[in-house]
């Protein structure tokens, strides 16, 4: 698979609500060109490939609250967690934080959103100038991929 053909399948992959394969998603992301850290500054709106996995009930939509994205203000400072509860928008002040590094992730460098407090590292790749696709590492088991847009 080369670039192009991972960008139209991960856009094809987005609009689905079905359970998509690991495999799948893994080889979508490692087509995907990485970025700088100063690309992802700014508030970013989330969604995730749903994977039949445990971690996909943790951010489904229950009507009362929802993971709504991720604000990244400086390399040194990041909201990982933002979610709505009853129309409030609000992030986890403690659990939430985290930086941004370049870190190595199947042999490139890639952006990586380290969480403070928990063993997290989120690697990202640039799908266009507006949306990324991302890959949630929990103690160097891949348990997530997911996607941000630009808000």
């Amino acid at each position: 698979m080369n670039k192009h053909e991972a960008i139209s399948k991960f856009h094809e992959f987005a609009l689905v609500n079905e359970v998509i394969d690991f495999d799948q998603l893994a080889e979508i992301f490692s087509n995907l060109a990485p970025l700088n850290t100063n690309e992802i500054l700014g508030s970013w709106k989330g969604g995730f490939f749903k994977t039949g996995k445990l971690i996909d009930l943790t951010l489904r939509d229950y009507g009362i609250i929802k993971w709504v994205g991720k604000h990244y203000i400086s390399e040194n400072k990041v909201k990982a967690l933002k979610y709505k509860f009853l129309g409030l928008t609000f992030s986890f002040p403690i659990i939430g934080r985290a930086r941004i590094r370049h870190v190595e992730f199947r042999d490139k460098m890639s952006t990586a959103m380290i969480y403070n407090h928990l063993p997290i590292i989120d690697h990202f790749r640039r799908v266009d100038d507006s949306t990324l696709m991302g890959v949630m590492d929990f103690k160097g088991r891949i348990v997530l991929y997911f996607y941000l847009y630009r808000s």
